[in-house]
């Protein structure tokens, strides 16, 4: 039961992150590109990445296509009067592999100390 209400949430919380990636922006307005945004890039990315990560067996193939799904969404914002940004995609991906890495390590410590 627990896993399945990690599986919603992570499907809740990738649903949120497409929409806020997604939604139209008004003409005229400069490119948002920040440190700040890159910031925000890599930890939504980290945040969804580990729940799914946490409710799903296949990891890697968790990992990639969600790879796969920050740089499609950065290919499609052109089209909703957003910018392409190759760092937000640089971002995305540091964001999925960090959460990769901490989930690995984690399990790693956890099968030497089965009381974690």
């Amino acid at each position: 039961m627990r896993m399945q209400k990690i599986k919603i949430l992570a499907i809740l919380s990738n649903l949120a992150l497409l929409t806020v990636c997604l939604i139209p922006l008004p003409k005229g307005l400069p490119s948002p590109f920040t440190r700040t945004d890159l910031v925000v890039h890599l930890f939504s990315y980290l945040i969804v990445t580990g729940l799914f990560l946490l409710s799903h067996q296949k990891k890697y193939q968790v990992a990639v296509l969600l790879v796969i799904q920050g740089t499609l969404v950065e290919i499609i914002q052109p089209y909703v009067n957003r910018y392409f940004e190759w760092y937000d995609i640089g971002a995305n991906t540091l964001g999925v592999l960090t959460a990769l890495l901490i989930y690995k390590s984690y399990e790693a410590i956890k099968s030497k100390s089965p009381d974690l």
